[in-house]
């Protein structure tokens, strides 16, 4: 029988995205003029797809989107989206070792620090599985740098298909964006620890790459992606397992007959040499930037995040109004 305390946690997950993304998407963004992001083409035969990096959380200053984006929207005959939670039910959580079990004696010291910051009861985040332990966290944080679910990218346009009938494909099932955690090694202990041991410089990195999305850098997105790619031991299974499933689906005619659409999914899917774009062009897309950008210059491999992004950060951090990672299901 489902326990109480499941039935609170799963209704946690009642919401627009899957918690896969809290990870990457934990950020101070400043408050700078009308975001910028890139829009591209993908055109491969009678298929013609736009794309455009979602931010899952998102801030009032993101808009207006671009002008470009909004009338390909206009234009296209469905919106893709990860999932489409309107026909999607939030399954159930098989019952595993939970994170007092999971975790040795350092572990949990670390998990104790992690948690007086963010102001969660410790007792809670150790009766949870240590990928739930995970995503609590990162709730918290978002939470605690005043994050709303009003300004999410995908729901802006989600809401817009809502209104005006426009079709919605999800490339995949919230079932099956559960199973990537649920299915993971020792009940996702390496994305817990991956949580904990880097808490703060998570935030100086993803200050980046809002900074990035917000004017355009694909450079600096590239250098991100291409950096979580080697030292993230989640990135196989959050990222670029999925962009292969995504990239398949994209060329089943059955699926995707000619016609125009706008793919709208997180922004690091994207870049990278293990990113949509890349991979898109492997399979005889044609790729198009639509538009220009900016640059930032703000991630450092070598340094993770260099000074100056370091500086601004703690600059921005009295301007933050971003809307929470999860939002409520349409």
């Amino acid at each position: 029988m489902t326990s109480g305390f499941e039935r609170a946690f799963r209704g946690i997950f009642l919401f627009r995205l899957s918690a896969i993304f809290i990870f990457f998407f934990l950020f101070f963004t400043p408050k700078l003029a009308t975001a910028k992001p890139i829009v591209w083409q993908a055109q491969k035969g009678g298929a013609v797809f736009t794309l455009f990096g979602s931010i899952h959380l998102g801030s009032p200053n993101f808009y207006p989107l671009p002008e470009l984006v909004e009338d390909k929207f206009d234009k296209a005959d469905a919106l893709i989206v990860e999932v489409d939670l309107a026909s999607s039910k939030v399954p159930a959580f098989p019952d595993r070792r939970n994170s007092y079990q999971s975790l040795n004696v350092k572990e949990k010291r670390l998990l104790e620090t992690v948690a007086a910051k963010a102001r969660v009861d410790l007792s809670l985040l150790y009766a949870m599985q240590p990928w739930q332990t995970a995503v609590t966290l990162q709730m918290e944080q978002a939470k605690s740098l005043g994050l709303r679910p009003d300004f999410g990218v995908d729901r802006h346009f989600l809401q817009k298909s809502s209104s005006t009938g426009k079709r919605i494909i999800g490339l995949e099932s919230l079932e099956q964006q559960f199973s990537t955690l649920t299915t993971m090694e020792d009940n996702g202990k390496a994305m817990l620890l991956e949580t904990i041991e880097d808490w703060d410089q998570k935030r100086l990195d993803l200050a980046c790459m809002i900074s990035a999305w917000r004017q355009g850098d694909h450079k600096t997105l590239t250098a991100m992606s291409n950096y979580f790619a080697e030292y993230s031991s989640l990135e196989d299974r959050v990222l670029y397992q999925r962009n292969l499933k995504w990239i398949s689906l994209l060329q089943d005619k059955n699926k995707f007959p000619d016609g125009n659409y706008l793919l709208v999914v997180g922004d690091l899917h994207f870049h990278g040499k293990r990113g949509l774009l890349a991979l898109l062009e492997k399979e005889g897309f044609s790729i198009k930037r639509l538009t220009s950008g900016g640059s930032v210059n703000c991630f450092s491999s070598a340094g993770r995040m260099n000074q100056s992004a370091n500086t601004s950060s703690q600059r921005y951090q009295g301007e933050v109004d971003l809307a929470s990672v999860l939002a409520q299901k349409y």
